[in-house]
C-alpha cells in the first residue's frame, strides 16, 4: 500500500470579534466548520487550538497538530504577546503530525 504524501505546514487566520456582551467570538474563512463564541473570551481562546486540531484531522483524514504563531516582534519573549482577542486576527500553523 503506497503511503500518503507529507502535507506541509500551513498558516491559519483565525478572525476574532468582541460581542456585545464582552464576550469573544472567533472564525476562520478557510475553515468553514470553525466557530467558536462564548460570553467568557477566555474560553473561546482556550478552545481554539483543540477545535481546530479536530477539525483539520477530520478535513485532513490525517493527524494534525495546530499552534499559534507569534509575531515576529515578540519571538524572543513570548509573555509579552498581545491577547488574540485585544486584535482581530491570530495565525495559527497547521502541521501534519507524523507517528
Amino acid at each position: 500500500m503506497a503511503s500518503r504524501p507529507s502535507i506541509k505546514p500551513f498558516v491559519i487566520n483565525v478572525n476574532f470579534e468582541l460581542r456585545e456582551d464582552g464576550g469573544l467570538r472567533a472564525t476562520c474563512d478557510k475553515v468553514p466548520t470553525f466557530f467558536l463564541s462564548h460570553s467568557d473570551p477566555e474560553l473561546v481562546l482556550a478552545d481554539v487550538v483543540p477545535a481546530l486540531r479536530v477539525i483539520l484531522t477530520a478535513m485532513f483524514e490525517a493527524p494534525m497538530d495546530v499552534e499559534a504563531l507569534s509575531d515576529i516582534t515578540n519571538a524572543r519573549n513570548t509573555d509579552s504577546n498581545m491577547p488574540p482577542h485585544l486584535c482581530s486576527l491570530q495565525s495559527y500553523v497547521g502541521l501534519h503530525r507524523v507517528n
